[in-house]
């Protein structure tokens, strides 16, 4: 039996974690160029898009708990 709520959020999670690891990515490949003040400045917004990128995780996690609580307490990944 399909169960709407739990399939949005594992969509959700599924590209969540795709844009995550593109973030480490940037991230990683950033830390290894040179000082710079661009660099800084590059670094700064990545760490500003990766706090945003979770303050959507959190978002959608809260959405979904006030639609059906046990998707959050029953993770699909873990079933």
């Amino acid at each position: 039996m399909s169960h709407p709520i739990r399939e949005r959020f594992v969509v959700f999670l599924d590209g969540w974690l795709l844009r995550q690891q593109r973030f480490l990515d940037e991230l990683r490949i950033s830390s290894d160029s040179p000082a710079t003040s661009i660099k800084e400045e590059r670094q700064r917004h990545l760490i500003e898009q990766v706090l945003c990128h979770y303050q959507q995780y959190f978002h959608e996690k809260f959405l979904t708990a006030e639609e059906d609580v046990f998707v959050i307490f029953s993770p699909p990944w873990l079933s």
